[in-house]
């Protein structure tokens, strides 16, 4: 988790070499702006577009992707201090710099979305294990939703504490910095070492156990033809949820990697060298792509995308009925 706010770097005091010109600055605050946009319109409308249709709630695994649009979102609204609004006003020092870095412009909350993210990922893999591979003796419930929830952002925040209290102010130049200054050097390379497994080598293991089983019942050979219909609609939300893995892998693994290494070889995590960057980047690149991943594998998604924008450019509200249809699962969102 390459902390873009919460960067466990040497201490610098003063610009160096491997400070942005004015250009990479410009062209990082525009990368970044657009993506904060994407992602807020995106991950809203997806929120939006559940909880209009009892069809999408009413299985209860709607609220769990609900929950992954909510810590994308995170992610996305606590980036834009340090890319996009980071020269717009000037930051206090002293305490209440430190205390400004912990809780805004340090980034703590962008890692506190990310580790929800992972855990609601788990979750959804094992709701559909179970609901496809043993369905007879487990449903979601709804006090089992309300603990999953609750769960997902206890667990981000616990492990994300201790940066709240090693993330301080550091003056740089006529800029600033939010490193983390760990006074115990075993303790933040066992912290970096936790991350890579907390967020990463942990919850993609248990997918990578969970998704071929699911896959294995879903594409027997011998389905009959009755069954057909369902089993493909629940093949199109498995894949829907695979590519939504294989995406958070592929962009947080440099990140993970980069911030592990930090504290063994922190020549390769300076503050601005290009593979720190171009991690920074994957992360919000990440939260930003679901909602498009959903369009274009949901019918459902992808029907509600289109009524939604042709809303907005004829200024008219267009109300969907919902499909009463009652299949188990995630296939309710993909109506074909």
């Amino acid at each position: 988790m390459s902390h873009t706010m919460t960067t466990p770097i040497p201490t610098l005091s003063s610009p160096t070499s491997d400070d942005p010109t004015e250009e990479e600055t410009r062209a990082f605050n525009v990368l970044f702006s657009i993506l904060a946009l994407v992602n807020l319109t995106g991950n809203s409308l997806v929120a939006r577009i559940i909880l209009r249709h009892r069809q999408m709630t009413s299985s209860l695994n709607g609220y769990l992707l609900i929950n992954l649009a909510v810590s994308d979102v995170m992610v996305a609204l606590f980036m834009t201090p340090q890319y996009v609004f980071r020269f717009t006003f000037t930051h206090p020092g002293g305490r209440a710099g430190d205390w400004l870095c912990k809780m805004i412009t340090g980034g703590n909350f962008i890692w506190v979305g990310g580790a929800a993210s992972a855990f609601t990922l788990v979750a959804i893999a094992m709701e559909r294990y179970h609901a496809i591979v043993n369905p007879c003796h487990h449903q979601l419930t709804r006090k089992r939703l309300a603990l999953t929830i609750a769960g997902s952002w206890i667990y981000a925040i616990l492990f994300n504490l201790p940066l709240f209290f090693v993330i301080g102010y550091e003056k740089h130049g006529d800029d600033f910095r939010c490193p983390e200054k760990w006074t115990n050097k075993p303790l933040a390379e066992l912290y970096t070492v936790g991350a890579f497994f907390i967020f990463g080598a942990i919850p993609i293991g248990i997918m990578l156990i969970v998704y071929p089983m699911i896959i294995r019942v879903l594409w027997q050979p011998n389905i009959l033809p009755t069954q057909r219909p369902i089993i493909e609609k629940r093949q199109k939300a498995v894949r829907m949820m695979l590519v939504v893995t294989v995406l958070y892998f592929v962009c947080w693994l440099p990140n993970l990697v980069l911030y592990m290494m930090s504290q063994f070889h922190s020549d390769v995590y300076g503050y601005f060298h290009i593979p720190y960057v171009i991690s920074i980047i994957l992360v919000g690149l990440n939260s930003t792509m679901n909602p498009f991943v959903y369009s274009l594998h949901s019918s459902r998604f992808k029907e509600e995308f289109r009524r939604w924008f042709a809303s907005s450019n004829t200024g008219k509200r267009l109300l969907v009925k919902d499909n009463k249809e009652c299949n188990y699962g995630y296939e309710r969102f993909d109506r074909q």
